[in-house]
């Protein structure tokens, strides 16, 4: 902190080379620093100076290999403002409601930040200034938390003492030393199986985030693959492609269509489930684009490039009932869950909310019923972060499929939202049982989970055209609102005698409800009752 006269002007958590760190600044003018350093972190020194009729507080660090530094500022929203920063497509004015996730601070097109001037001021007379010369990166609002073992275990405890049921922690990207090194990073997750025994005992089962790639500057277990060859490559010889986590070039795929490079591949994920107390995984990526282009795969020619990803699919099917993956082609037999690709953070038919509905009558009718459909509110990229309202109707609307997964949290927004969420998981709790009846069918006759309407009635013709409603099994007609501002909806009911969830009361259809009351803690569904 730095103080004055008793008055605190600002909060800087300097990384975590000083802890408790306090500036005071005495009355004849002289700062003083009161911390406790800790040995682990990087060389750092202080200059502190007064100038005219203002303190500096100069901070340099002498930073080696692969350390890096974070240091923290309370923005102290509505008690502060903030001025300065970079321009931007958002131009907020003040400040402090800007949105930066891992923002690479220098003159670009992205969010019209042409003029990234490296200066901050706040209405307490605080400014920043950051030297031209320092890779800078920032974050601010952003929820993206960076993956380490205090956040993880601060996200647990939250989830607890807010009273969420829990089952399911998923350690999610940027876990690794390098990308394809598949072992934790030390700075990060300093002992991993203590980590996952403590988040056993909490009653979570926990899985990790993984991907089929190793990139090129992750060099001993790129130069091992490469010259096992147990990397895709192109019909020239060459491995390097891209994925999001590279760039152009700096990358290649693990070839799983050739046996001993999957099983490598297996042997190696298998001793973080043994080992490091994985659970099980999130098995990212997969489609076939990642590869490199004439890529010479093993195995039938006519079957290439979509044997890569059947093969893929294959090996990590290995890990049992809960794995999870994201791509799939004829794979409708594995007993693992299939997750919807990454949903935006928007209201509209550009991969928004109404297509979490439609994505799943895809999926459904295509074979696959065990159905991820990824995080409540969306994915919020390009640093647009779910409002309350479509937060609860994103939870809403996912209630009656089989999982809910959070990211974003509802502590993240009111005590109401809170109250919302609680309601809708323990919702979700109460139908759970269902929900296995119906994968049961899945698995004995290949009946969808979440089909459309008209699954009850193929010949309805109002029913083969309602896209905002869904079923679970045969049992439950569901019509979230997915209409921004919206607070009615009209629902068709298809044929059969149905029980109001909200109110208990009967109606027999075929009918329209018209102008049903949905105020935002409302979810319209119906039960059947013969």
């Amino acid at each position: 902190m730095i103080t004055e006269k008793g008055k605190v002007l600002q909060s800087v958590l300097i990384d975590n080379g000083y802890k408790n760190g306090k500036f005071e600044v005495d009355s004849s003018g002289v700062i003083n620093l009161i911390a406790s350093k800790s040995t682990s972190a990087p060389s750092i020194s202080f200059e502190l100076e007064k100038e005219n009729n203002f303190y500096k507080i100069r901070v340099s660090r002498n930073v080696k290999g692969e350390q890096t530094v974070k240091d923290c500022v309370d923005l102290e929203i509505g008690k502060t403002f903030w001025y300065g920063g970079p321009q931007n497509r958002f131009q907020y004015w003040p400040i402090e409601r800007a949105n930066f996730t891992n923002f690479s601070y220098v003159s670009k097109e992205e969010l019209n930040s042409a003029v990234p001037e490296r200066y901050w001021l706040n209405s307490r007379g605080v400014f920043f200034y950051i030297n031209e010369t320092v890779p800078l990166f920032i974050d601010q609002n952003s929820v993206e938390t960076e993956v380490n073992e205090t956040n993880v275990k601060d996200y647990a405890n939250k989830i607890i003492s807010n009273q969420f049921n829990n089952s399911q922690f998923e350690i999610d990207d940027d876990w690794e030393d390098c990308y394809g090194a598949l072992t934790f990073r030390k700075n990060k997750f300093p002992d991993i199986k203590k980590l996952t025994d403590w988040l056993k005992e909490k009653g979570f089962r926990v899985t990790l985030w993984i991907h089929p790639f190793i990139n090129t500057n992750c060099t001993e277990i790129f130069n091992i693959a490469k010259s096992k060859k147990y990397l895709v490559t192109d019909d020239k010889g060459e491995v390097l492609t891209k994925w999001w986590n590279s760039k152009p070039n700096e990358a290649a795929y693990i070839d799983f269509t050739n046996p001993e490079a999957a099983e490598w591949f297996y042997n190696r994920v298998k001793r973080l489930r043994d080992q490091d107390g994985i659970d099980s995984f999130k098995f990212d990526a997969g489609e076939t684009s990642w590869i490199p282009k004439n890529s010479k795969l093993t195995g039938p020619a006519n079957q290439s490039p979509n044997l890569i990803l059947a093969k893929y699919i294959e090996t990590v099917s290995k890990f049992g009932k809960i794995v999870e993956v994201r791509s799939a082609q004829g794979t409708q037999s594995y007993p693992i869950f299939l997750r919807m690709i990454d949903k935006d953070t928007d209201w509209t038919w550009n991969n928004g909310l109404p297509t979490l509905i439609t994505t799943l009558f895809q999926l459904n009718l295509g074979g696959y019923s065990f159905i991820l459909p990824d995080m409540i509110g969306g994915n919020g990229y390009n640093n647009n972060t779910p409002d309350k309202e479509i937060f609860i109707r994103w939870l809403q609307a996912n209630v009656f499929m089989p999982s809910l997964q959070f990211s974003y949290v509802p502590w993240m927004y009111d005590a109401e939202t809170i109250n919302i969420s609680l309601k809708y998981t323990k919702l979700h709790d109460n139908i759970t049982n269902y929900i296995m009846e119906r994968f049961q069918k899945v698995v004995e006759t290949g009946e969808p989970t979440n089909p459309p309407l008209w699954w009850i009635d193929p010949e309805d013709i109002i029913a083969q055209q309602i896209t905002d409603q869904f079923l679970l099994g045969d049992k439950y007609v569901v019509a979230p609102v997915i209409v921004k501002g919206a607070r009615v909806r009209d629902i068709y009911l298809p044929k059969g005698t149905w029980r109001d969830g909200n109110t208990n009361d009967i109606h027999i259809g075929p009918k329209w409800i018209m102008n049903y009351p949905a105020p935002i803690a409302t979810l319209p569904y119906f039960e059947r009752t013969n």
